[in-house]
């Protein structure tokens, strides 16, 4: 049994997603919102988003733009089964060229707070480099972070079981583009025919 990157990055690149915010709803522009682990604001719910290309029917668990992932109902059950009321799905309607898409619904996807974790990756037994960043705050503070960024593609991450315990979907604090699934839901994704993402393999460290 090992964990799996959901890469929605390189999964909009190989089925050419593209996709944006219809005017005068740009919570980018408005509220700085991006990523799958942002809080949405309730003004902005329903959430909006106007596709200009993908298949049809639209992917399960994709991205159209940033790191955002929107996911649609047989993701959303699957998700939901396997950790119940632990994400949020906010309600989002679609549009495709400015005309909505019926028959089926889709929400913008956002971690649990209690999947984002500290210290769940092995950095000496994955390919990725500390970098420490710093941070000018309004009142001319500065506050210094670390964060870790890929240093070769694929990935090669390594994970620390004992922090990840039973979760399913999670990510690293420190590197919070990946999203990683449980052997269980990435199956269950698999059989029920899940796309719109890449898939890599990952492990768990032996001794942790």
């Amino acid at each position: 049994m090992v964990p799996w990157i959901l890469d929605v990055k390189s999964g909009n690149i190989r089925l050419d997603l593209d996709g944006g915010y219809p005017n005068g709803h740009n919570p980018l522009d408005s509220h700085g919102i991006s990523g799958f682990v942002a809080e949405i604001p309730t003004e902005l719910v329903p959430f909006r988003l106007d596709i200009v290309k993908a298949p049809k029917p639209l992917p399960e668990f994709a991205s159209y733009l940033y790191n955002d992932i929107y996911v649609g109902e047989t993701a959303r059950g699957l998700i939901e089964e396997l950790e119940p009321s632990v994400h949020r799905f906010y309600e989002t309607i679609v549009t495709r060229n400015g005309n909505q898409v019926t028959g089926a619904s889709y929400y913008r996807f956002r971690l649990g707070q209690e999947n984002i974790l500290s210290d769940a990756l092995v950095v000496d037994s994955s390919d990725v480099v500390e970098q420490e960043l710093a941070s000018k705050l309004p009142d001319g503070s500065v506050v210094r972070s670390s964060v870790l960024l890929p240093k070769a593609r694929p990935t090669r991450l390594t994970w620390r079981r004992s922090i990840v315990l039973s979760r399913h979907l999670w990510v690293d604090s420190r590197l919070g583009t990946f999203l990683i699934a449980s052997d269980e839901l990435y199956s269950a994704f698999r059989s029920a025919g899940i796309t719109g993402f890449n898939a890599q393999e990952c492990r768990f460290f032996e001794n942790a």
